[in-house]
């Protein structure tokens, strides 16, 4: 329950008691906003006793020194006729139980503790069995969903249970069950039964209900939405159980595994400030020689038990700039209806674009050697599994990290923000050179070190080369609509009309049409005379991309209206070129 939610019920549980005669307890307020502004908008409407403006430093340094509380955070601290401190968790337990912790005495909160807890365990009696949670479950888990189950539920379920060994190992006997979260007939719930591989208890709404009312007593439960997955994990002094995660609980398990259990918002916080940790000591280590690429037996060239290996200060001593090249075999190598079979995406494009992007990286890598620059390509694996690690290096002139260091593998796709691509970095001191390491590879060789100005230098001869290229395609171009214009007799000349230069290839002598990518040609020109009727024939010999081929006669008065075979949908005639083809119009 969040914090603004928790003091919402604060605030109704006061009303509802006062107006309801309970006049022997009250409620301060202390305000934690240092603006007298922001102090009046909160302040204003409020029906309880609030400590004023000019007080609040020194009440709240008084409350730090007598209750130990912290004063930039919400609280309720409970203390009684005596001024003697109850607890400072009095906002968690108002929140929790509402008017039925009045009148907030300590022996109430233990009243009222026991009660909830006995309500969860006849709730989880009926669910596990007596006889199971008294003598054995040190943890109870509960997956809890439909009987028909949704795609996240069903592989969840599959993820627990694969995890359910080891997991009961390191912490303890552990009792899982799968809740039909609905009513349902037991054929139904066989059928949860046999998707999730878990053992499966059908719930009523009684059960439903009193399930949730215990649960949400529990620290870290939300009433929000009903979560996936509830883990319950038993005192060992006292016996009493304590939900410790819920809301997130799913989602922990499948990101974390085993490492993040009981993946509660405790084990989620230790798990991300030790990556963190993680992550400032690669960013320390990388400004010093490849320092952050430092594990084990060192970087690897080759695969099996031909690898080599090599130390990073090493690479980094004989190297100017490293490539670190964030990709996988399945990426470079699966085909593209596969994946989209699989519902993945691909990061670098179709199967061509992959396998031109591998031959691009190896063939500058290659011509980089060879011609003394300091430069190494070090793959970042992502992929699955250690045979594809070893097809990936089987033919790699480059280096790589060996594929046992995924966790560190992980790391540095955080700290470069990356999931592929290549990232080309200083080798004595991590500075990043470029982010976009592959395009430069593309560009080629003579664009070392791709730094800022040499990307520059690239861009401007890639617009000059361009220029020349649009150049030469329109001489060409009109060069092939002269020669039909020159042809004796009737003619329809074709013209492109819509398309860049160079996407109609015209070989005129031949009555040969191609198109090199996107464009619509037509014979805007020709006149058919009154009663005529007009023909021509192409044939498309090259393809590498959807042409158009409309037939759009001037009409003539009196004259016949010209139609196709082929319409466009908008009544223009056209043919849609997919291959080589004869086509008459008419």
């Amino acid at each position: 329950m969040s914090e603004h939610h928790a003091e919402d019920r604060v605030l109704q549980t006061y009303s509802t008691l006062k107006e309801s005669g309970k006049d022997d307890f009250e409620f301060i307020f202390v305000s934690l906003h240092s603006s007298p502004v922001d102090f009046e908008d909160q302040c204003s409407g409020l029906d309880m006793p609030v400590v004023p403006f000019e007080q609040l430093r020194s009440t709240l340094s008084d409350m730090k020194t007598v209750f130990c509380v912290d004063g930039n955070r919400r609280r309720l601290s409970l203390v009684d006729c005596d001024g003697k401190l109850i607890t400072n968790d009095g906002l968690a337990l108002v929140s929790q139980y509402g008017e039925s912790l009045y009148p907030f005495t300590k022996e109430r909160i233990e009243t009222i503790a026991l009660e909830k807890q006995r309500a969860l365990e006849e709730c989880l009696h009926r669910i596990i069995g007596i006889e199971k949670i008294d003598a054995e479950a040190r943890h109870i888990i509960l997956v809890l969903g439909p009987a028909k189950l949704s795609p996240f539920v069903s592989n969840a379920a599959r993820r627990l249970r694969a995890l359910l060994g080891e997991l009961e190992a390191r912490h303890g006997p552990a009792a899982v069950r799968y809740l039909v979260w609905e009513d349902s007939a037991r054929p139904a719930a066989d059928a949860a039964d046999a998707a999730s591989g878990l053992p499966v208890v059908g719930t009523d709404r009684l059960l439903r209900g009193r399930l949730l009312d215990a649960l949400c007593t529990q620290p870290d439960f939300s009433p929000a939405a009903t979560p996936e997955l509830v883990v319950l994990t038993r005192d060992r002094d006292s016996g009493a159980w304590t939900v410790t995660s819920t809301t997130e609980a799913c989602h922990r398990m499948m990101l974390y595994g085993l490492g993040g259990f009981p993946w509660s918002d405790a084990a989620a916080a230790a798990i991300q400030e030790a990556e963190e940790r993680r992550l400032q000591e690669l960013r320390a280590a990388a400004a010093s020689s490849l320092g952050h690429l430092r594990a084990g037996r060192g970087l690897q060239r080759g695969a099996g038990s031909s690898a080599t290996f090599e130390d990073a200060g090493a690479v980094a001593a004989r190297s100017d700039a490293v490539g670190l090249y964030f990709t996988s075999w399945y990426w470079l190598n699966t085909p593209n209806r596969a994946r989209r079979g699989a519902d993945v995406r691909h990061p670098e494009g179709g199967d061509a674009e992959a396998s031109l992007a591998r031959h691009t990286v190896t063939s500058c890598y290659e011509a980089l050697r060879a011609a003394g620059r300091r430069f190494e390509v070090v793959y970042i694996s992502a992929d699955s599994s250690q045979a594809e690690f070893d097809q990936s290096m089987c033919a790699a002139p480059w280096l790589a990290l060996p594929y046992e260091h995924r966790e560190l593998a992980q790391d540095l796709r955080k700290l470069y923000q990356v999931n592929s691509g290549m990232i080309i970095v200083d080798a004595s001191n991590g500075r990043i050179i470029n982010y976009e390491g592959r395009m430069a590879l593309e560009c080629g060789a003579d664009y070392w070190p791709f730094d800022d100005a040499a990307m520059e230098r690239a861009r401007t001869d890639e617009l000059k080369l361009e220029q020349r290229r649009r150049e030469e395609e329109r001489a060409v171009e009109t060069a092939e609509i002269a020669l039909q214009e020159a042809r004796p007799g009737p003619k329809a000349v074709l013209r492109r009309l819509r398309g860049p230069f160079g996407s109609m290839v015209l070989a005129s002598g031949e009555r040969r049409l191609g198109f090199g990518s996107f464009a619509t040609v037509g014979a805007a020109n020709c006149v058919v005379p009154p009663g005529g009727k007009g023909y021509y024939e192409v044939e498309i010999v090259e393809c590498t991309a959807a042409g158009q081929v409309p037939y759009c006669p001037t009409v003539v008065s009196g004259g016949v209206v010209i139609t196709c075979q082929r319409d466009a949908g908008n009544g223009a005639p056209m043919f849609r070129g997919r291959g080589s083809e004869v086509v008459h119009f008419f």
